[in-house]
């Protein structure tokens, strides 16, 4: 978690960003974190414009700067063809990216320009030499892991902006990256509609059991959308007065959402045939899946099955599978078949995991997981 003097010292990095970039990880986490700082930093160029004596401050859209870009797949680490898009800026902001490629570095310090890393994964390798680290590359990201992982940017996001009609975006974040955040009470006072009915035991009970956790989900398809409609998607939820009008009338015709909706119904689809494969206590489901939603779909089917299950979900790749796996002390379990195996990778947390195996070891992978979990 943040300590408190660096969350003042990032909220005035945003306080005196005048024309900023920013990049997010394209998931819910990444996404909410993005829009906090950006509503934010709107908030903040109205107060300016208004002090200076404008009788009107223009809508967000029509200041200069505030671009958010996503990034994904292949880019995550922030290539050059991404790093070029900050020229002009005068800050930099990069939220919940693990690592950054040489290249993003060499290009910020070319442009000169400030740039806040606000990360959560503690991971040894950061992309770059950290003995050739500019010194205008302000770095807030923990040096060592703890037991359950620290907290999502998107609560560390909220501390940041305190911004208290904006603590629905904090919640989809968190609750998407499987986390209670402190101010659930604040939440539920403000719009007690969109939490969940039912007891809440862990923060996927809200998650797929909530209105706020159906617009978080809604919002982690669009960002599986094009680039132009995950723009459109942003623009729209910068100028979002609340959680209620999210998925209203307002955003039934917007591309992103009718292609967010479709790529839902593919979701769901593959979400029954997972469960269709359960044998015992396993769940293995193999198929392909281009918009790479493994991951997503094995905490879905996790969620819906016993609570001693295992579920395995395969995504099929030029050169093997990629799986995910969730279910209690499943990195024990593909540690013990990793090594029976003789070949593959994988590693995670203790009970959410990724592997990869080529195909011709694949179903004997199946036989030694059915084996490891009673199946």
């Amino acid at each position: 978690m943040l300590s408190e003097k660096q969350v003042i010292e990032i909220r005035e990095h945003l306080e005196k960003a005048e024309r900023p970039v920013f990049f997010y990880d394209s998931d819910a986490d990444g996404l909410c974190s993005f829009l906090q700082a950006r509503r934010y930093w709107d908030a903040k160029v109205r107060r300016e414009r208004q002090h200076l004596g404008h009788l009107e401050a223009q809508e967000s859209q029509d200041f200069q700067g505030g671009e958010g870009h996503a990034v994904r797949g292949e880019e995550r680490d922030l290539p050059e063809r991404l790093a070029r898009r900050a020229e002009g800026a005068d800050y930099v902001f990069v939220f919940d990216v693990y690592s950054l490629s040489e290249d993003f570095v060499r290009v910020m310090k070319e442009l000169d320009v400030p740039v806040v890393w606000v990360d959560h994964h503690a991971v040894e390798d950061y992309g770059f030499d950290l003995d050739q680290k500019p010194e205008k590359l302000l770095v807030y990201k923990p040096t060592e892991d703890i037991p359950g992982g620290w907290p999502p940017i998107s609560y560390e996001m909220s501390r940041v902006v305190d911004r208290k009609e904006d603590l629905w975006v904090g919640m989809m974040g968190c609750v998407a990256d499987y986390y209670l955040p402190s101010f659930s009470g604040d939440f539920i006072e403000q719009w007690p509609e969109m939490w969940a009915e039912g007891e809440v035991k862990t923060p996927f009970d809200v998650y797929y059991g909530s209105e706020i956790g159906e617009i978080a989900q809604v919002l982690g398809f669009g960002l599986k959308a094009s680039e132009s409609e995950v723009k459109e998607m942003q623009g729209f939820l910068v100028g979002c007065s609340g959680p209620d009008v999210v998925l209203g009338s307002g955003s039934e015709k917007m591309s992103w959402r009718r292609t967010a909706e479709g790529i839902r119904k593919r979701f769901e689809e593959l979400v029954s045939d997972s469960l269709e494969t359960r044998s015992g206590n396993l769940v293995f489901f193999v198929g392909e899946d281009k918009l790479s939603m493994s991951s997503i779909l094995s905490n879905k089917v996790k969620w819906m099955s016993p609570s001693e299950t295992v579920v395995v979900i395969g995504n099929t790749k030029s050169e093997g599978v990629a799986f995910s796996m969730r279910g209690n002390g499943v990195k024990k379990i593909l540690g013990s078949v990793l090594k029976d195996l003789g070949v593959g990778r994988g590693g995670g947390h203790p009970d959410a995991v990724g592997a990869f195996v080529p195909h011709e070891k694949v179903e004997e992978f199946h036989e030694l997981l059915q084996k490891e979990v009673g199946a």
